[in-house]
């Protein structure tokens, strides 16, 4: 089965982990900021975005509106990159539909990491208050959510194969 995923970001690390399921699930990277991609190119779609304030990535909102029916069509599955892994319920009903929620074949959280310099304005003043706060626990990639995301997949495509 080919597999292609599609992904946005604004600080790399929606890049750095569509990067690590690439490689383990032999699959084609398609940049949003550089392609769309041609998804009947693809047997499996793996949708990543990167979430800041609790919204995925605009050019995957746009995205999903434009293909929403072909994505359903398919065989599907989200990733999100957010720093508070805790509201990732909240993150997917405010940013996809019941029907896409329903049919993803997995929809998991990856964490994500704070890079300061990587941010811009508000989210930048909110970033830096948050981390003066003496309880702040910075975020991390979670890369057993990863290998988790990756088995689900797998083992999809091996009953396929069936």
């Amino acid at each position: 089965m080919k597999i292609g995923i599609i992904y946005a970001g604004k600080t790399g690390t929606t890049e750095y982990c569509a990067g690590i399921l690439s490689k383990a699930l032999d699959a084609s990277l398609i940049n949003l900021e550089a392609d769309n991609g041609n998804l009947n190119d693809y047997d499996i779609i793996i949708i990543g975005s990167s979430i800041r304030m609790g919204m995925v990535h605009p050019k995957i909102k746009r995205f999903l509106k434009k293909y929403k029916n072909l994505i359903q069509e398919k065989n599907f599955a989200i990733f999100v990159c957010q720093g508070l892994p805790e509201t990732f319920t909240k993150v997917m009903s405010q940013n996809f539909t019941e029907s896409i929620r329903n049919d993803a074949l997995v929809m998991k959280t990856f964490g994500g990491v704070l890079i300061l310099e990587k941010q811009k304005g508000l989210a930048k003043l909110m970033t830096k208050a948050l981390m003066k706060n003496p309880n702040f626990i910075a975020p991390t990639i979670d890369h057993q959510e990863i290998a988790e995301f990756v088995r689900s997949i797998k083992k999809f495509i091996d009953k396929g194969d069936e």
